[in-house]
Parts: C-alpha cells; sequence; structure tokens
C-alpha cells in the first residue's frame, strides 16, 4: 500500500540580494580584489564586485560582496550578498518548513518568525539546519 504522506520539499534558495556591511568591516576583510564588469566601467555610480576566496575567478552580480563608489561625491559603500534559504528543520521549538536568511560575511543572520512578522536572531536553529542554510547559500 501506498503512503498518503506528500514528499518534502527539497531545501531551496528562494532568492538573493545584497545587505550594507559598515565600511570598516569591509575594508578589514581579507583577500578582498574589487572587480568592475566591463558594464559597469566608466560610469559615474561604478558597482564592482568581490570574492571572499583569494584565488577565485573574476567577480560579477550575485558574489559574496558588492561595493558602490559614486564619483560625484566620492562616496563608497560596501554590501554582502544575502540569500533566503528555504528548508525544513526545527526552529521555535517545532520542526517546519523556515525561511533562513545567511549573509555571506556574518553567517546565519535570523529565521522567519510568522507570529512576529519579521526574521529574528533570537531562536534556537539546530546546528544541522544551520550547516546546510550555510552549505546552500555559499
Amino acid at each position: 500500500m501506498g503512503s498518503t504522506e506528500r514528499p518534502e520539499k527539497a531545501d531551496t534558495v528562494s532568492k538573493i540580494e545584497y545587505r550594507k556591511l559598515p565600511k570598516t568591516v569591509a575594508e578589514s576583510l581579507p583577500y578582498a580584489r574589487w572587480d568592475v564588469p566591463r558594464r559597469n566601467q566608466g560610469q559615474i555610480v561604478e558597482v564592482a564586485y568581490s570574492h571572499l576566496s583569494r584565488f577565485a575567478s573574476e567577480a560579477d552580480r550575485g558574489d559574496e560582496l558588492k561595493r558602490v563608489y559614486d564619483r560625484s561625491d566620492c562616496s563608497v559603500e560596501y554590501y554582502e550578498r544575502v540569500s533566503t534559504v528555504e528548508l525544513r528543520g526545527s526552529a521555535f521549538g517545532r520542526v517546519e518548513a523556515l525561511q533562513v536568511r545567511v549573509g555571506a560575511v556574518s553567517g546565519v543572520l535570523g529565521v522567519w518568525d510568522s507570529v512576529a512578522g519579521h526574521y529574528t536572531t533570537c531562536h534556537s536553529l539546530t546546528p544541522t539546519a544551520r550547516k546546510r542554510a550555510l552549505a546552500l547559500a555559499s
């Protein structure tokens, strides 16, 4: 006889975006080599990307770090890639489908709390779920 249970949804990365980093954190990262893609070269606002790896190939959109240099006022802003990962795990004392935001530099940022209506770091994400989220986001 067949089982009536539905198969579990596979772990996935649902969204990738960038979150602003303090300038001191970004400048202290080792091996940050900033690559400006050809489409961004010579613009007033120049966008460059970087890997966290020393020996990586040329960086582009979707990599771990992003730098925005505005030539009009000479300001520089740094961003880290934040991936939203959907996985099945235990947090808030129950096993359920979770949305976990993972920062490329900072690690796990938070778990979506449907009761509070925002991402929270006050949770008990299991070590196994944390490892799966970090592996998916990298």
